[in-house]
């Protein structure tokens, strides 16, 4: 109902269609006189006057800004939402400058003394708080947000924020955990519970990360008072991660399992809304924008995410008193590492869904409409005519190295995988362990070699579909990576029954339970997991060129026509003969040494492919760039 009223709400409400450009402002900066109606002419609107932004920037310290000619091809202004360009006047004087200031009211607080003293005072402290010099500071216990990136600001990236990197070891805890609880699902009776499952409960821990990062790269925090709050935070998340267990366990509404992650998970929600409603009333900055931004955030994103939390947590404390007053007699504690229950457990057979499996559902569907609903409120923020009233502006390189610690965080569940197991003098083994950490290594190496390391060719800075079908793809590699890790795990296992070695042997050193899985089931969850990396990691680098150049790169010019590139056209049908191969290995073998060195084959086969493209790509722009000088 949420969702609808939002769909109709958007749809009732015109939107204005805009146009702009994002030019080459390397001329305007060639002149020290004038940067400020350099600026000016490639941010201006036609309703907005700029000249009040402007001032703000004047006092910082601009040289560095003004002296990068690369970084500033593309200031932080999506592509997509363009805006006419028109000529301003330079400013004369002070007087000149005041009487534009009144005439746009409405931005007003940008022009304020507040405004400019707060940057000028962030000069000698760095995003953690911390000052640059060696004389001690008293760290005050409250301070409200400050707006981390202005709009023509550079980007910078911060320097490294220790806590973000402590917080997110219990992403890795979250990964483990899920792969345990997919393993548990791998039957005939609970392959769908699991696949609901696995999806509600990362999809709500992922917002959660993704949300918070996004807070991280708009504003910046200095205080005890916001650590304080995200300790109680994590408290929630780590709660959570806890409680992820075997899929028996997890759908048994008289286990506390569902009960506490659905809790957990509404409260670290609600968290969230108490960031807002501080943004909201007390961030300073640009204040216009960060209630505009922050009420779009709450109504298309926070609020539903916090009902639909709320409905499961509801639901699943009825269904745990009931199951309570209905059979005082059930099992009420759990063994760490206890055996998973047969399907006995539940009685002569297990229905392939049931009323015990609502609540997660809930987190499951919500996951999946929180695309649709990302996508209305950023189209709400992008229909106004200027941009600048409704979005603060994130800083981009943030963002990217974010996003690169959560994947490594993904990556390193597989490496957890294939190391912590019991080990068995088998050649199988060996050859599982050796091989599959060679496939990790170089899916790392085809995830960051060749992406780009900053906010110029970016896809977060391309426009809004290409910002977010990265998010997307960044989700669907991660939940990818995790069940490979799984699969590689579930193979080991199996090398150990066959060499008749028991799992609570006291040489073994596995985290967790095992449970006997069929090698045909184990083969195909690591064929499609590992032809989901393949696909996702080939997507994303099409989401930082874009589709124009990727079918660009296929043609080369010959003379006054184009003809096809016959390199790239090859190395792109092998690509996708590799890639499809992955996704049919279980079918040609249920091996787990013929799969790991099959695997293997296709990620260096992949690696060599994007090499050797890379090469005939930039000679072939060498060569069209030589023929264009000479005509």
């Amino acid at each position: 109902l949420v969702l609808s009223y939002y769909i109709l709400h958007y749809l009732q409400t015109s939107t204005t269609t805009m146009t702009t450009t994002v030019g080459d402002v390397e001329e305007q900066r060639q002149s020290s006189d004038c940067p400020r109606r350099g600026l000016n002419k490639t941010m201006q609107g036609e309703s907005v006057n700029f000249s009040a932004y402007l001032h703000a920037q004047r006092n910082l310290s601009s040289q560095r800004f003004l002296q990068r000619r690369a970084s500033v091809r593309h200031l932080n202004v999506p592509s997509s939402i363009q805006e006419p360009i028109q000529e301003e006047e330079p400013i004369e004087d002070a007087s000149k400058s005041s009487r534009g200031l009144r005439a746009s009211r409405q931005l007003r607080h940008l022009h304020s003394d507040e405004w400019d003293d707060i940057f000028n005072n962030l000069g000698d402290i760095d995003e953690n708080g911390q000052f640059h010099d060696a004389h001690a500071h008293l760290k005050p216990f409250y301070s409200p947000p400050v707006q981390r990136q202005r709009w023509g600001e550079d980007q910078v990236l911060p320097h490294v924020n220790w806590g973000d990197l402590f917080f997110d070891l219990f992403y890795v805890g979250m990964a483990y955990n899920l792969g345990l609880m997919v393993k548990s699902s791998m039957n005939n009776e609970d392959w769908l519970r699991g696949i609901i499952y696995f999806v509600g409960v990362f999809g709500s821990l992922w917002t959660s990360w993704e949300i918070a990062m996004q807070y991280e790269s708009r504003y910046m925090i200095f205080d005890y008072s916001h650590r304080l709050f995200e300790v109680i935070r994590f408290i929630f998340i780590s709660t959570a991660i806890l409680h992820i267990t075997p899929i028996e366990l997890m759908s048994d509404p008289s286990s506390v399992e569902c009960l506490s992650v659905t809790i957990s998970i509404f409260m670290e929600s609600i968290m969230h809304l108490i960031l807002s409603c501080e943004l909201y009333y007390r961030a300073k900055g640009d204040r216009e924008s960060i209630k505009n931004y922050t009420m779009d955030c709450v109504y298309f994103r926070l609020l539903p995410m916090t009902l639909v939390y709320l409905a499961a947590t509801i639901i699943a404390i009825v269904l745990y008193v009931q199951s309570k007053i209905t059979n005082n007699d059930s099992k009420n504690s759990r063994l760490l590492a206890s055996p998973v229950y047969s399907p006995e457990y539940y009685g002569s057979s297990v229905p392939i869904w049931k009323l015990s499996d609502l609540p997660f559902t809930l987190l499951a569907g919500y996951y999946v409409l929180t695309f649709a609903t990302t996508a209305l409120a950023r189209l709400q923020q992008y229909k106004t005519e200027d941009i600048r009233k409704r979005f603060v502006p994130s800083n981009i390189d943030f963002e990217i190295h974010r996003y690169g610690e959560w994947i490594l965080l993904m990556i390193g569940e597989g490496v957890l995988s294939l190391l912590i197991v019991a080990t068995t003098e088998s050649k199988d083994y060996y050859i599982i362990t050796t091989i599959g950490v060679l496939t990790i290594i170089f899916i790392h190496i085809l995830t960051f070699e060749s992406a780009p390391h900053h906010s110029e060719g970016h896809a977060l800075w391309r426009s809004l579909f290409s910002n977010m079908s990265f998010s997307m793809l960044q989700q669907l590699l991660s939940m990818s990576l995790i069940i490979m890790g799984l699969s590689y795990k579930v193979f080991l296992l199996n090398v150990l029954k066959e060499d008749q070695y028991s799992v609570y042997n006291e040489k073994t050193r596995a985290l967790a339970p095992s449970s006997d899985v069929n090698q045909s089931v184990a083969a195909a969850f690591y064929a499609g997991s590992l032809f989901v990396v393949i696909a996702s990691l080939e997507l994303t680098t099409l989401t930082h060129s874009g589709l124009k150049e990727a079918f660009g790169q296929l043609r080369h010019r010959d003379g006054d026509s184009y003809q096809v590139y016959w390199p790239v056209v090859v190395l792109n049908l092998l690509k996708l003969g590799l890639t499809l191969f992955a996704l049919t290995l279980w079918v040609w073998t249920v091996d787990p040494a013929v799969l790991s060195i099959c695997g293997f084959v296709v990620v260096l086969s992949l690696t060599v492919i994007r090499v050797l493209k890379y090469f005939f790509v930039h000679q072939k722009a060498l060569i069209d760039e030589a023929a264009a000088r000479m005509t």
